[in-house]
């Protein structure tokens, strides 16, 4: 005696053989619906019962009226007797779902020369080709505008989704100043500094002012202040500070608990080797271990 099956869950539940079912698409791995094995329940004297799901194109329906194929899943019951039984459905799969856009940000703010930002999607059923749309809004500068960017994705079965991005593009950072060296010491020559506008794509005049500051040391510092303009009158910085006639060297301070007190001002210094405690405190050691306070510190 075959095994006798029915079917269970969601919109199987009691459909006989060979009925339809409509249903939306769940592409998954070449499989069109959430269905398997588990989705056939036997009943049969003899034990040791397996069943196999197959599901077989019949049609490619190319998405006329959104249908995307029309199925037959197949539930085949053996038992341990070899007694076999068979139950189908034809299923149409339907795509009526627009695509899903990948998270992105509403605004975003990019420089002239950075690359825009590739905003995604995906679908329940097919691939997507996403298109863009963009509304530019200018201001007094050309390097620096603002683009309504609309958004389409479309399936294969030519379901739409749209969405809106703003980009700001001009990042107001100023053009790149290099040739100055942050610190130096009794070196009071003026280096060759530039200064490069990105969006422009030129060289831009550089001013310097400087100010001689005192500090309670033997020497003084001199700070001057590099300033440059790009062509959307974005003004960027650099600062030098130059230490003059600092005769006095920096002083270590050592933190009370450290275990480098434990060998300070010794002659000899020695650990054994039974003494782990002291030999990882000593592997710890590291830059951060000591302060160092100096009267002209910049």
């Amino acid at each position: 005696v075959p095994p006798v099956m029915h079917l269970v869950g969601g919109e199987l539940e009691g459909l006989g053989a060979g009925e339809y079912l409509i249903i939306e698409c769940n592409e998954d791995g070449g499989f069109y619906t959430p269905y398997n094995e588990d989705n056939a329940v036997v009943e049969d004297d003899c034990p040791g019962v397996e069943v196999e799901f197959e599901q077989t194109i019949m049609q490619d329906l190319e998405c006329v009226d959104f249908t995307v194929n029309w199925l037959q899943l197949t539930w085949t019951a053996t038992d341990m007797c070899g007694n076999s039984s068979s139950l189908y459905v034809y299923v149409y799969i339907v795509d009526e779902t627009p695509p899903v856009f990948d998270p992105f940000l509403p605004e975003v703010t990019i420089g002239c020369n950075d690359e825009w930002p590739v905003v995604g999607a995906s679908d329940n059923c097919s691939d997507v080709v996403v298109t863009t749309t963009d509304e530019v809004i200018a201001s007094d500068c050309e390097y620096e505008y603002d683009v309504i960017r609309t958004l389409t994705a479309t399936d294969d079965c030519g379901n739409v989704s749209t969405a809106t991005q703003t980009i700001h593009v001009g990042d107001h950072s100023g053009p790149i100043i290099q040739g100055v060296e942050p610190e130096l010491c009794n070196d009071t020559s003026i280096p060759e500094v530039t200064a490069w506008d990105p969006c422009a794509e030129e060289y831009v005049e550089v001013t310097m002012t400087e100010e001689l500051q005192e500090l309670p040391c033997p020497g003084k510092v001199l700070v001057r202040t590099w300033s440059a303009t790009d062509a959307c009158g974005n003004v960027s910085t650099a600062e030098q500070h130059i230490v003059i006639g600092d005769t006095e060297p920096p002083v270590f301070q050592v933190p009370s608990w450290s275990i480098i007190r434990k060998y300070m001002d010794n002659a000899y210094n020695f650990v054994n080797l039974s003494e782990k405690n002291i030999i990882e405190q000593l592997n710890a050691l590291s830059d951060a271990s000591v302060f160092v306070e100096d009267a002209c510190d910049i």
